[in-house]
């Protein structure tokens, strides 16, 4: 059976999330087993962010916080924390969009999926892609909401998925 890894750019999608359907939190695994379907098998989720500072925003960080905790222990689920910085003024997310791209190459090098799925609209991923493709002949499938669907990173997949308002009703989640 066809194996999939999942790698989510989680403030990519949250922002997505937040500005089109007005809620960030959703349930990993849910959309992770959507995206992969029935007729294959998920073999791991990694979701990629940049850990906040309790100093920057304390209930961005509390709520940060418990998206981690609750997510930490699940056996599909892998979290792959980048750091937040300030710079000129602003918190800027560090390390995270390279650690993604890293292991979207070292796990096709292992022979760990035959099929990645991005949840990003981020371009830069596109050389990384096309390595994965060319290189280990893998399958890497694109998803996000259509509204903030990426059109260089799109057309570097060999599928676009879209998340639209059904599937985002059935994985958003409210964490206590």
């Amino acid at each position: 059976m066809e194996r999939v890894v999942v790698f989510i750019d989680g403030s990519n999608l949250y922002r997505a999330f937040q500005k089109v359907y007005g809620a960030g939190n959703y349930n990993l695994v849910k959309l992770a087993e959507i995206l992969t379907g029935k007729e294959r098998t998920l073999s791991k989720v990694h979701y990629y962010v940049g850990k906040i500072k309790q100093e920057g925003n304390k209930q961005l960080y509390t709520d940060q916080q418990r998206f981690f905790n609750y997510w930490r222990t699940h056996p599909l689920c892998e979290l792959r924390l980048g750091r937040v910085v300030k710079s000129g003024g602003t918190w800027k997310e560090k390390g995270v969009d390279v650690m993604l791209a890293a292991d979207l190459l070292l796990l096709a090098m292992d022979d760990q999926y035959d099929t990645a799925v991005i949840v990003s609209a981020d371009g830069d991923f596109v050389p990384v892609i096309e390595a994965v493709q060319v290189r280990f002949r893998k399958r890497v499938e694109n998803a996000m909401p259509p509204e903030f669907k990426g059109m260089a990173i799109s057309r570097a997949c060999n599928k676009y998925i879209p998340i639209d308002g059904k599937t985002f009703n059935v994985i958003a989640m409210h964490l206590k």
